[in-house]
């Protein structure tokens, strides 16, 4: 048994800030060939008779996630709907309102959706800002489970991000199977929500069915003889972005680079994107490649432009092999110098870099994307050599130049899991006084005596740990609580564990844990604060000690919302996200959440005092999300499976992989570099 410095362990629950680290062999593991031996601890006797509602729907590593239908679906779970198909969003907006008096709108879009069972939208995610920009192209995608037999509304808000504030700019509410009508075209319809405005400008989503490709493909590429500006006496600041080619002739942006500063041979970043992002699998699909001198103030002029292919890119006297290798080996990798003449625009005048400015333009538009295309179709004719341009044009803006490619196979989170990759679980749970008493109706924290309906901590266990534990074979969780003031003396404990054993806090089972959650509710006072950053580092400090790259650890937390140490909890994140843990809240109850989305930093690296998260470690899911309207049930146990392990595979295969682990065919992780 580990011992934390400054804390021993006592009994009956006390000793509630006293670190506490628990032996790792009865922390539960995955995948382990051989048997646990792990001393059970003795369920105390309930303190009433709760009827409990029968099990959810099982779901393992194979499954979670996928559709169920079972007997007990008017119970816990709803009958889960099978989405037909993934599809991948992107979003533009044209024309849209200045806010800002000496410069342009910084604008985002907040992507909101419920289903015909919801009562209210929920925040799917939301965009990068642009700066300075009033025809913004985003590049962030939404990937969304698109059901046919359901009515799923869909609401775009754009919003003027400012230093001290937001501006509303409009919105747009439609339905997701009006947008998938339009599939691999652009969806365009005018912004609404801004009364004393004729013309809010217009929102513009393509979508697009997810292929199943798993390869990752990365670029270097730099430019040659770019030209000078203002009158040749000042180098570019030169960017790309890089867009793929939609059914209707448009563009859609994928991604983008940063500015190099007065260069005319920039040499950028390696671009590492996943090539279903690139040409959703297809290597012949048309990718454009724009190059922009940067301007601060949004309006950036387009230098020139480039048209090929995937294909194209890795082509070298041979085809590209598709059969599948050892992980620790690439599909593809070549150094080259291949050269692509930049086209430059037709009027060679300063632009914005979005292609889709002002509605006046569209026709024109069309006719260079034509134009461009059989630009294309000549360029890719002349084969490997340097390319020239065919525009017509003598004007040299200079060149693009691929200098390295590589294509790997992407490797999963089940490909960790398959080569013995073990996870361990533990769950943390609120006892603050900001529930409500427990004898309250009206309280997260009221146990139902004669109805038996489950309360919001307990669906929220039941639903999520009956997914997690699958993961976790030896089946043993430790579980805690903390907020509460713990008998005999009514110390306030922060970390206290359920069964009453603080040497010992596992249960066996996820109806374990429920039972000792139960009998707390009876012997503990609900007292605050709301604090996470205790159990965050004691979990923390416990996968610290397995950096090995065969251990992965899972923290639940159940809450209300009303975090009271802020400041420490990102502190403990930051530490935490060197380690090979993810931490999962859940939401209960109506409370403002706007603090845990704020820790669930997807778009902006989590930070404080300075420090900055390696990487994002938190999944954060509101309940209400996945309640039915008749009762307080799991309308969708799928979906709910699907939101709560939506990140974890990423964050475990993200620092497996940034620590050098590899999946083998050996059922072993071995670093890449020994």
């Amino acid at each position: 048994m580990m011992s934390g410095a400054g804390g021993g362990s006592g009994g009956g629950g006390g000793g509630g800030d006293n670190a506490y680290y628990p032996d790792l062999s009865a922390f539960g593991n995955y995948g382990a060939t051989g048997s646990t031996t792990t001393p059970t601890p003795t369920a105390p006797t309930p303190t009433s008779n709760v009827t409990m509602p029968n099990t959810i729907p099982t779901m393992t590593s194979s499954n979670v996630g996928a559709s169920q239908t079972n007997n007990n679906s008017n119970q816990l779970g709803g009958r889960a709907i099978m989405p037909t198909s993934q599809i991948e969003m992107t979003i533009s907006c044209r024309n849209l309102l200045n806010k800002d008096i000496l410069s342009k709108s910084d604008p985002y879009c907040l992507v909101l959706m419920r289903d015909s069972w919801q009562e209210k939208f929920f925040e799917l995610g939301r965009t990068e800002t642009i700066q300075d920009s009033l025809s913004p192209e985003w590049v962030k995608k939404f990937i969304i489970d698109y059901n046919f037999e359901t009515v799923q509304r869909i609401r775009f808000e754009i919003w003027d991000l400012d230093p001290d504030g937001k501006d509303f700019l409009g919105y747009h509410e439609t339905t997701l199977a009006e947008i998938v009508s339009f599939a691999s075209r652009q969806y365009v319809r005018p912004l609404n929500g801004m009364p004393d405005k004729k013309n809010s400008g217009q929102i513009i989503v393509v979508t697009e069915e997810l292929s199943s490709c798993k390869q990752i493909v990365q670029l270097q590429l730099s430019a040659a003889d770019l030209p000078r500006t203002f009158c040749g006496l000042f180098r570019p600041d030169p960017f790309l972005v890089i867009s793929r080619s939609n059914e209707d002739g448009t563009f859609s942006v994928v991604t983008k680079s940063e500015p190099i500063r007065s260069s005319k041979a920039p040499i950028w970043l390696p671009i590492n994107m996943r090539v279903r992002t690139l040409c959703n699998g297809d290597y012949e699909r048309t990718i454009k490649i724009d190059c922009y001198d940067h301007r601060s103030n949004g309006k950036h002029v387009l230098i020139g432009s480039c048209f090929t292919s995937l294909r194209e890119l890795i082509t070298d006297d041979s085809a590209l092999s598709t059969t599948l290798v050892p992980f620790n080996q690439t599909l593809i990798t070549r150094s080259t110098s291949k050269h692509f003449q930049l086209i430059p625009p037709r009027d060679h005048s300063n632009h914005s870099s979005s292609s889709s400015s002002s509605s006046s333009r569209q026709q024109k538009r069309s006719q260079r994307t034509q134009q461009q295309q059989q630009t294309f179709d000549q360029i890719g004719a002349k084969g490997n050599s340097n390319h020239s341009s065919s525009s017509g044009s003598s004007i040299n803006v200079g060149s693009l130049i691929l200098r390295e490619i590589t294509v790997n196979e992407e490797i999963t989170f089940i490909d960790y899991i398959k080569s013995g990759t073990q996870i361990h679980f533990a769950v943390a749970i609120d006892f603050t006084a900001s529930n409500g008493p427990p004898r309250d109706p009206h309280s997260l924290h009221f146990l139902d005596t004669f109805g038996g309906k489950p309360n919001p901590y307990e669906i929220a266990l039941r639903a999520v740990g009956e997914i997690i534990q699958q993961y976790d074979s030896a089946g043993m969780f430790p579980a805690f609580g903390f907020g509460a003031k713990l008998p005999p003396n009514g110390d306030v404990s922060h970390q206290f564990a359920l069964n009453g054993n603080q040497s010992h806090p596992y249960c066996s089972s996820i109806q374990e844990i429920l039972t000792h959650y139960r009998n707390c509710l009876a012997t503990t006072t609900l007292y605050g604060p709301t604090n996470f950053s205790l159990v965050i580092n004691n979990t923390a400090q416990i996968a610290s000690k397995y950096l090995d790259g065969k251990h992965y650890f899972i923290l639940l937390i159940i809450t209300d919302g009303i975090i009271s140490d802020m400041h420490q909890t990102k502190n403990a994140l930051i530490n935490a996200s060197k380690y090979p843990i993810s931490i999962i809240i859940v939401g209960v109850g109506n409370a403002d959440f706007a603090a845990m989305d704020e820790l669930d930093s997807d778009d902006i690296r989590l930070s404080v005092d300075g420090r900055y998260a390696e990487r994002d470690i938190v999944q954060f899911v509101p309940l209400n999300k996945f309640l039915s309207r008749s009762g307080p049930y799991i309308r969708s146990q799928a979906d709910l499976a699907r939101e709560v392990l939506a990140e974890m595979p990423d964050q475990m295969t993200g620092y497996m992989k940034s620590r050098g682990f590899m999946p083998t065919a050996e059922h072993q992780v071995t670093p890449i570099h020994q």
